[in-house]
């Protein structure tokens, strides 16, 4: 695990990047809880960053040495930490991963599956506020649906803050973003 001193590192100002929504094919994912969702899915982390607090709680040591072993892991000051993190009372934890798959084809994968009864696929028109969206996203999964489709204009399903409101969901759920309603 490295040391990271600056605030103008190079991988500190990735993260403030993909926080944006740039490089496209990044996500930034914060907190324990989302963390332990993402290592639960098939999302593939690629780097990781603790602060010093979150790295002196016996309790995160779990997590941490799971995330650790199978990323590019970096540590800071807690001040450090706070000049990237996207949350106001951060728990100390980032990852950045790949921005999971989103095709009409994922939602066809798993309609091909039902065996029985109707199979519901959400569609979501001009969404704007990614807390919402990351709230129909739990609220998805936990009724057993299908898919869900999120018509062009919408709110980024990956965005920081959609990631903390779905808690995971939209790592799991299949979806497609960007069609229109047509």
């Amino acid at each position: 695990m490295q040391k990271i001193t600056s605030k103008a590192n190079q991988n500190l100002k990735l993260v403030k990047s993909v926080r944006r929504g740039k490089p496209e094919k990044l996500i930034l994912i914060e907190g324990v809880r989302l963390a332990e969702e993402a290592l639960r899915s098939d999302l593939r982390i690629k780097k990781s960053f603790f602060s010093e607090r979150f790295l002196k709680k016996e309790k995160n040591r779990p997590v941490f040495e799971k995330i650790s072993a199978i990323t590019e892991a970096y540590f800071t000051s807690d001040d450090v930490f706070e000049s990237f993190s996207d949350t106001k009372n951060s728990q100390g934890i980032i990852l950045i991963g790949d921005r999971p798959k989103t095709s009409k084809e994922s939602i066809e994968r798993a309609l091909v599956k039902v065996k029985s009864g109707r199979p519901i696929v959400l569609c979501l028109h001009h969404i704007g506020n990614p807390s919402n969206l990351g709230a129909i996203f739990r609220v998805a999964e936990a009724a057993d649906i299908y898919g869900v489709v999120i018509t062009k204009k919408s709110t980024d399903p990956f965005s920081p803050k959609a990631n903390r409101a779905a808690m995971g969901s939209n790592f799991r759920l299949p979806i497609w973003s960007g069609p229109g309603l047509e």
